[in-house]
């Protein structure tokens, strides 16, 4: 392994801590508003108080270690993926280390970096589902944290239990980094051409805005996606197709898009952090490393 992909591990990791923990509440709500088929809650802001008020700060929480863990391991392949298919691009063409690649190329590797971190996300998603949803009787075992729901998913199914959900999971993740990375490194640009600068000497709320609009860009792009993705990692759902085709019929596109608001409320703060981390660890570690 390259020193520049331990950089973007190590960078990615840190990234990955700092953004989850802002997050956390705003997914536990939409997860909650996703799987909510009866009308238990009217909006994003029921939901919130209702989970404090009946279950505390430790409901809002509940499950946070395996994102946790997750987001570390998600980070740090997404950056690691970003950044050798990126190489791998330019090695391709025959173009120099240092040269810039055009923004279609960079989305193109974004595009690899989902393909990669789906493999990631979807066993620590599952469980994260499960965790979120089991005090409002959506899931059948109650779990103490989220080692034994991991023991107790693959003991009920296998491994493979862990996965379920995969196809939605893929189709989010690939356009998503798409758009994620590709808005991301626009926005960049823009900030460059119009002060001159290079993207390292960017100030850190610029490159917060830009992230905060890659986030935005990224749960825009194919967001029915995560809606029956929860229903099949939480609900029962079996069948991407049936179940997308259940919400439309039952709910309409309102339910296909339930949970986009406070997602996008979430969004913008928690990918602010992650790019202004990575940016700021992987400079320091290009100084000492």
């Amino acid at each position: 392994m390259s020193m520049d992909s331990v950089k973007d591990i190590a960078a990615g990791t840190a990234s990955g801590i700092c953004s989850k923990l802002i997050e956390y509440p705003f997914d536990t709500v939409k997860t909650r508003l996703q799987t909510d088929s009866s009308g238990r809650y009217s909006g994003a802001m029921d939901c919130l108080k209702s989970t404090y008020q009946t279950e505390g700060l430790k409901g809002i929480y509940r499950g946070v270690g395996s994102p946790i863990a997750g987001a570390m391991a998600e980070n740090a392949t997404l950056f690691w993926a970003y950044g050798l298919a990126q190489r791998n691009v330019k090695r391709w063409y025959g173009m120099d280390e240092k040269a810039e690649l055009s923004i279609p190329q960079l989305a193109l590797c974004g595009s690899a970096s989902g393909l990669a971190v789906s493999h990631v996300l979807s066993p620590v998603e599952r469980i994260k589902c499960l965790m979120q949803l089991q005090e409002i009787g959506l899931t059948q075992t109650k779990y103490s944290n989220f080692v034994q729901c991991a023991a107790g998913t693959i003991k009920d199914g296998g491994v493979g239990n862990l996965f379920k959900g995969h196809s939605s999971m893929l189709l989010r993740e690939i356009p998503g980094n798409a758009a994620w990375y590709g808005f991301y490194e626009v926005c960049c640009k823009m900030f460059c051409v119009k002060q001159d600068l290079k993207k390292s000497e960017l100030p850190a709320y610029q490159i917060a805005l830009s992230g905060a609009l890659g986030g935005c860009a990224y749960w825009s792009a194919f967001f029915p996606a995560d809606v029956v993705g929860s229903r099949m990692r939480g609900a029962g759902a079996t069948s991407f197709s049936a179940t997308f085709k259940d919400i439309l019929a039952t709910q309409g596109w309102k339910g296909l898009y339930a949970g986009w608001g406070v997602t996008m409320v979430r969004a913008f703060p928690a990918n602010a952090c992650i790019f202004t981390v990575y940016e700021k660890v992987r400079a320091d570690l290009d100084k000492i490393m």
